[in-house]
């Protein structure tokens, strides 16, 4: 499709008032096999090339003060960081990881309580630095035809910003808080699962996720899930 054409479909594309839900990341982690977060990584930057900066270009958004307030304390206080945290801590509780938490209310305690942090760690990260960085890391619907080049777009803007002029680039405050939370987590973790290799791991299983809740904004009618795409 010739750029011009690309650029007009995106335009019309629908906007999210959430960032990325970077809770739901847990979930993948506890289900991860192992050595899948690396491979993630490098399958999502394999697609980078495809949009160079001005590239899918977005109407230009101003994003306030307010905005980035107000979805930063939803993405706190909402119930679905919490169901992601107890969906994590379950499974975690089943395949009895960490070993060392054991099982019991208190290692789904621990579990749950650890999920719950990243998450907070993850989002306060992500809140300052995309404001200092002006990006605007909220998913706007591709407004294209075809399933191969709706997923295709919204796999790459997993990883993707939008500028205050509409452009996109690589998203520096999202892959900085998917990786801060990461090593971060390290320091409560127990010694099976504190080496820098599990954090790798980990934010492999934050991309896996994100791209996965941006395919469901891109597919799924908003109507069947308004709590998950956010208002118009």
């Amino acid at each position: 499709m010739p750029s011009y054409l690309a650029g007009a479909a995106v335009s019309t594309a629908s906007r999210s008032s959430l960032a990325c839900p970077l809770h739901l990341h847990s979930v993948c982690i506890a289900l991860r096999p192992t050595g899948w977060g690396p491979l993630a990584i490098l399958c999502l930057f394999w697609l980078i090339p495809y949009p160079a900066r001005g590239q899918f270009a977005d109407q230009p958004v101003k994003l306030t003060g307010h905005q980035r307030s107000r979805d930063y304390l939803v993405s706190l206080v909402s119930p679905v960081p919490v169901l992601g945290s107890v969906a994590s801590a379950g499974i975690g509780q089943w395949r009895d990881h960490p070993s060392e938490w054991k099982e019991g209310a208190a290692g789904y305690g621990r579990r749950f309580a650890s999920s719950m942090a990243q998450h907070v760690a993850a989002q306060t990260m992500l809140s300052g630095a995309a404001a200092v960085l002006k990006e605007d890391n909220r998913y706007r619907r591709s407004g294209q035809f075809g399933v191969r080049r709706r997923l295709k777009y919204a796999l790459i803007r997993t990883v993707l910003a939008r500028a205050p002029d509409g452009s996109r680039h690589v998203s520096f405050s999202k892959l900085g808080s998917f990786a801060g939370a990461a090593f971060i987590s390290r320091a409560w973790q127990p010694p099976s699962s504190a080496a820098p290799q599990n954090a790798l791991a980990n934010i492999g299983a934050s991309l896996g996720a994100a791209a996965g809740f941006n395919v469901l904004r891109e597919f799924l009618p908003r109507r069947y899930h308004p709590g998950l795409l956010g208002p118009n």
